[in-house]
């Protein structure tokens, strides 16, 4: 089976495993890293918001009749993350272009080194800027630092060093799309890590961490009014109300399906590093992405029944990606079989050694 034919054929997606031409596999891919989107309390709330609104309602913002639920949705957000205020959209690209557009008003906009194809303005910015993109030297004023706090496919983390004694004139704009719900005392993202004193946004997609589909900015109340008050903010489509549910019921039972996550990816790297494995993978403490330069991995594991993620990314001309991604609803037995498979691959290229403990026992 091609690799085409795997990106567009899965039938059947119960957040481990996924059928395709009517075959199962094991899937160590995507980006659903807390397994919201099979989670039977969050079906369930779903369900029942089905039955009270309907499949979809399409309104704005700025309508003189609206739905309360966006209001304790944000609400909810803000004080989870500990900001003055959040607003919702449908999208973390929407959310990130709204930002964006408001910024440009007032600040210059330096991209980080690990910005995101969805904080450009034009594609020959973005071009050119993943060529020029570098640190500040942290005496730029009237500007607004925009990047993720830790880049996904590099699997690196971003030095905060520079941001100490940046004017007062600046600010920090984190996208945390990968770790809102997974990084944080209480998983609410990076924003406690910009020093006191500095001024931070932060904004992204709901769907990596948590499982929906909808967009974030979040940040002091000054900035957020600003958008908010903005023709960019009214005229963008807001997330369908069904998921305002969704979200207000997810964050209750939150702090279990962390718990879930980070057991799985301990469990994972102990794994790896019985078996001598854990050079061969790129990762980070406490996340649960696993990135390797072996491409071949991908074919080895298709053909034993797992899927894993190998793709060129932003862009078709982009390097290829290869990664493993462990969520909050595996089980033990998913990761046994995974390391063990793991195990033959790298034996069988030279790379682990044949005589090493068998993982299962």
């Amino acid at each position: 089976m091609s690799l085409a034919s795997i990106n567009s054929g899965i039938s059947h997606y119960s957040g481990r495993k996924v059928l395709i031409g009517g075959k199962e596999y094991l899937y160590f891919g995507g980006t659903n890293y807390l397994g919201t989107h099979v989670h039977p309390f969050l079906r369930e709330k779903l369900i029942q918001a089905v039955k009270k609104y309907g499949v979809h309602l399409s309104i704005t913002r700025r309508s003189s009749v609206g739905f309360s639920l966006y209001e304790q949705a944000e609400e909810a957000l803000a004080n989870w993350m500990g900001v003055e205020k959040v607003l919702l959209v449908s999208s973390g690209f929407t959310a990130c272009q709204i930002t964006l557009k408001i910024l440009r008003e007032e600040k210059n906009i330096h991209l980080l080194p690990s910005f995101h194809a969805a904080h450009g303005e034009s594609l020959s910015q973005i071009q050119n800027h993943v060529l020029a993109s570098s640190l500040p030297s942290g005496k730029e004023k009237n500007t607004a630092f925009i990047g993720c706090p830790l880049d996904h496919l590099l699997l690196e983390e971003m030095s905060t060093d520079w941001m100490e004694g940046l004017p007062s004139s600046s600010m920090v704009v984190w996208d945390d799309s990968h770790l809102l719900g997974i990084r944080g005392k209480d998983g609410e993202g990076s924003l406690s890590q910009i020093p006191d004193g500095v001024l931070g946004l932060s904004m992204g997609s709901l769907g990596k961490g948590l499982g929906l589909p909808a967009g974030w900015v979040a940040g002091p109340m000054f900035w957020l009014d600003r958008i908010q008050g903005s023709p960019f903010y009214g005229g963008a489509s807001m997330p369908n109300l069904l998921f305002m549910e969704v979200l207000l019921a997810l964050l209750k039972i939150l702090p279990s399906l962390r718990e879930s996550l980070q057991r799985n990816v301990d469990l994972f790297l102990e794994g790896l590093q019985e078996q001598g494995l854990d050079s061969e993978f790129d990762y980070l403490p406490a996340y649960p992405i696993f990135g390797t330069a072996d491409h071949k991995l991908f074919s080895f594991l298709q053909e034993r029944g797992i899927l894993i993620s190998s793709f060129s990314y932003p862009s078709p001309s982009s390097p290829l990606r290869t990664r493993l991604v462990i969520s909050a609803c595996h089980e033990k037995e998913d990761l046994h079989r995974l390391i063990s498979a793991l195990k033959t691959f790298f034996v069988e290229i030279g790379k682990a050694d044949p005589s090493g403990p068998a993982y299962l026992r």
